[in-house]
């Protein structure tokens, strides 16, 4: 019962937005939601066209990247149009981020698939094994099992259902198919709901009590030169900023285990013991693994198959990262300097 009260306080100092209301937020989020739902249709009706031929080898890709841009700009206008309040529009772009993500999964799986389904069945008339001449990245066994199913029309891999099940499931790379459990934990679904909602009530508490009043005094410090003071508040926010790492690490556990309680997901390996990691690149492998397997089956692998070295591969998927996390803090907020891309970088 505290909880109303506690956010509505969070209003009155500008923290959350003046318009907290819940109808309007809803109502708001569901409009949000449709308008990222777009171009992901689109994005079947391509893959679709493609599949059957009624597009020129090119176009697919030519409208695929128009699609993304497309996808990459409707949040930012969004937002924008709606005027909506930076906390709320910053966690409106994690959501978006998954979509950007899992539209590249999507449209790069069926590239791969157009691409090698000729070679793939050359192969296995000759009696090789596809997946290991053509590579598991680029063709995987569960998915090369389906499409031996459709040899005569590789057009039915394209469904509504399939790809927004994929939308809902807390995977990063597409598949054609997905081990999944034979029911839904419909109790779980609800116990992580409330973690996760407990997970941002807290970040909100940290943010006013703590972050807040280290930040508000940039400004000043800044316009005065006092770099001592810079640094003593960038100390300051050692504390504040690693709780909420936590806090959000914890949040996103909550996500993934709640979409695969109520999709049915059958893989539940979210993250490894980062926490006993011996170097920042173990680290990246351990503390997020479906963003750990985008990376590497979606840029990583692709670039090494193209003869780049590892340490390139390497370097691209950092590049990659942080454009995403400049995306993500800087387009909801109006303030795209590349900043927070030279940070991650660092």
């Amino acid at each position: 019962m505290m909880l109303i009260p506690y956010l509505m306080e969070h209003v009155e100092r500008g923290i959350l937005p003046q318009h907290f209301n819940i109808n309007f937020d809803i109502l708001t989020t569901a409009a949000f939601h449709g308008s990222i739902c777009i171009p992901m249709f689109l994005q079947c009706i391509i893959e679709y066209l493609a599949y059957k031929r009624f597009l020129p080898s090119k176009l697919p890709l030519v409208f695929t990247l128009a699609n993304f841009i497309f996808l990459c700009w409707i949040p930012i206008k969004f937002v924008r149009v709606h005027q909506i309040h930076p906390f709320l529009s910053i966690i409106y772009f994690i959501y978006v981020m998954t979509h950007l993500l899992k539209f590249i999964s999507y449209s790069h799986v069926h590239f791969n698939i157009r691409r090698i389904s000729r070679k793939a069945f050359q192969l296995e008339e000759e009696g090789l094994d596809p997946v290991e001449e053509i590579g598991p990245d680029v063709i995987s066994a569960s998915n090369w099992e389906i499409i031996k199913k459709h040899k005569g029309n590789l057009g039915a891999l394209i469904s509504l259902t399939d790809m927004y099940s994929f939308i809902w499931m807390p995977a990063m790379c597409y598949q054609l198919k997905y081990p999944l459990l034979s029911r839904r934990n419909y109790l779980a679904f609800i116990g992580n709901l409330f973690g996760g909602v407990a997970c941002c009530v807290i970040i909100v508490h940290i943010t006013a009590q703590f972050t807040e009043p280290i930040v508000i005094e940039f400004p000043a410090l800044i316009e005065s030169r006092n770099y001592y003071g810079i640094v003593k508040q960038f100390i300051k926010l050692t504390i504040p900023s690693t709780v909420t790492w936590l806090i959000f690490f914890m949040s996103s556990v909550f996500n993934y285990q709640g979409q695969g309680c109520i999709t049915k997901f059958g893989d539940r390996e979210y993250y490894k013991d980062w926490w006993n990691c011996r170097d920042m690149n173990e680290y990246w492998r351990l503390w997020n693994i479906p963003f750990h397997r985008f990376f590497t089956r979606h840029i990583y692998y692709p670039l090494i198959r193209h003869k780049f070295s590892k340490n390139i591969a390497l370097i691209m998927v950092f590049i990659f990262s942080a454009l995403m996390h400049e995306y993500w803090y800087a387009a909801p907020l109006d303030l795209v300097t590349g900043m927070t891309t030279a940070g991650f970088l660092a």
